[in-house]
């Protein structure tokens, strides 16, 4: 199986690349190497290189420079799942979209369902589940959130810096999320990918 990965220099790329790595052969095409927002680059690539799957960690994940700059919101995350899956269905590969729970408003008192209402409250969230329409009936959808590695800073390292000074612990008190491990969440991109999975997924 020959993998290709958008958004490969990201933390979540890193580690769907890395997954992949030690069972398949790897395209690992970043922002400089793909603009996934150019339908040309995007058909040629594919095109081009043939993949069997291929796994769009290619986002704009800037919650507040999506209110200020929508279109370029849209582009990248709502054309661009369409342009990969135009490409995809020329070249009959599979498409595993990553996506968000921005997609939904965040006033559930319990986990969200993949098949609850969605309901975005911000133009990131609206783009993103747009993206995941684009992406198409056959696509493996997976909505994640609050995204944790082992390769960079994270929630986990300021925490356990803060417990080794002295003083209280401060956390924001006006966010909910569960944190998702990159590692984990490449790991099930891998099985849902090699079962080729139609729908949305809440990893």
């Amino acid at each position: 199986m020959t993998a290709l990965v958008t958004g490969a220099n990201g933390r979540l790329g890193r580690a769907v690349a890395r997954v992949f790595m030690t069972e398949s052969e790897v395209v690992r095409l970043g922002r400089t190497d793909l603009d996934v927002t150019d339908r040309n680059a995007v058909h040629a690539a594919v095109a081009g290189y043939r993949p069997s799957v291929v796994i769009n960690c290619a986002a704009w994940t800037d919650v507040d420079g999506c209110e200020l700059d929508p279109e370029r919101a849209q582009r990248t995350n709502a054309d661009a799942p369409r342009f990969l899956q135009e490409a995809c269905d020329t070249s009959e590969a599979h498409l595993v979209h990553l996506s968000t729970d921005y997609v939904f408003d965040g006033a559930a008192s319990i986990p969200y369902r993949e098949d609850d209402p969605t309901g975005p409250l911000s133009v990131y969230g609206a783009t993103k589940l747009e993206g995941e329409k684009a992406a198409g009936p056959t696509a493996t959808v997976i909505r994640t959130s609050w995204l944790q590695t082992t390769d960079a800073p994270s929630m986990v390292d300021r925490f356990l810096r803060q417990l080794e000074e002295p003083g209280p612990v401060r956390v924001p008190a006006d966010r909910q999320a569960s944190p998702t491990f990159v590692d984990d969440l490449a790991s099930m991109v891998s099985l849902l990918a090699a079962d080729r999975y139609a729908g949305s997924r809440r990893v």
